[in-house]
């Protein structure tokens, strides 16, 4: 087994209420945010009153790859919103090269 998770029971009030009390009016970043978990995390963030914000390639053009598209990212919701409470990355770099050179 490469991973084993444990799990724990909680009735669905006890964790509706746990999340909308952490969530509520917190301001997320997410890249890689356009499909796949990123989008699943903001879509389940923006039920519980998170202020989402997405970033990804094909969303509007912001490559992680590049340091520059990050800061501008992160400044313009945090000009607009005055604070950034949770930074989630869901996307990555992919370096194709041969398998012998990696």
């Amino acid at each position: 087994k490469i991973v084993q998770l444990k799990t724990i029971t909680l009735n669905e009030k006890q964790s509706n209420d746990f999340y909308k009390n952490r969530l509520q009016n917190e301001v997320m970043v997410i890249f890689g945010g356009s499909y796949g978990i990123g989008k699943e995390i903001g879509d389940i963030a923006k039920q519980y009153g998170a202020k989402v914000y997405l970033f990804s390639r094909s969303l509007n053009s912001v490559n992680v790859a590049n340091i520059s598209d990050i800061q501008r990212s992160l400044e313009s919701v945090f000009d607009k919103e005055g604070k950034i409470d949770f930074v989630v990355n869901t996307a990555s770099i992919l370096i194709k090269e041969p398998i012998e050179n990696m």
